[in-house]
């Protein structure tokens, strides 16, 4: 089951619609919506909780329309089965909310900010209780108490990443006018 929880840039289209004149637009709007998406990939990569890399190898963006060359959106996800049970079904980071610690989490956070206590799989849960020397029974009952912490890794990168994404913005707003400036 992959999550559902990603984000879509879009709006471009009546920018585009505006400045469609000289043609000057088309390639830095392209490409600040690819450097937008990248940045947040590689910040949620960071962000996202690593065991065996399989969550983080599976943030990835895509462009889902094209309005001629421009992309029309570009949404970011995490494909893993488990990444749902890792994000929760956050759309919006909670007020006061603090990644958990590295180490005791038992008691960490708001009950808001944990799953529903639930029985796992076996098998993951195996792999994983292993390769850390922990028994796999009680991991599997202390998930069926008190379920997991949650960490909203695509928040948090987006979050993350607002100063990075405005010197993008700007970079791209000077491309603009230099070339709208040139073409006149």
């Amino acid at each position: 089951m992959a999550t559902n929880r990603n984000f879509t840039f879009s709006g471009f289209t009546s920018v585009k619609r505006k400045l469609q004149n000289g043609n000057f637009t088309l390639i830095p709007l392209r490409h600040l919506m690819n450097e937008h998406a990248e940045v947040i990939t590689k910040n949620a990569k960071k962000v996202a909780p690593n065991d065996t890399g399989t969550l983080a190898n599976s943030i990835d963006f895509k462009q889902v329309a094209m309005v001629g060359r421009l992309p029309k959106k570009i949404q970011i996800e995490a494909t893993a089965p488990h990444s749902e049970f890792v994000h929760g079904k956050f759309r919006r980071l909670p007020s006061g909310y603090k990644p958990p610690p590295p180490k005791r989490r038992k008691n960490w956070g708001n009950p808001n900010w944990r799953t529903k206590p639930h029985f796992p799989p076996l098998e993951p849960i195996e792999d994983w209780a292993t390769s850390k020397g922990l028994n796999t029974w009680g991991v599997v009952q202390s998930i069926n108490e008190r379920g997991t912490p949650l960490v909203p890794f695509l928040l948090l990168a987006e979050k993350n990443t607002r100063k990075a994404r405005k010197k993008l913005t700007k970079k791209a707003q000077k491309q603009i006018a230099l070339s709208w400036k040139m073409k006149r």
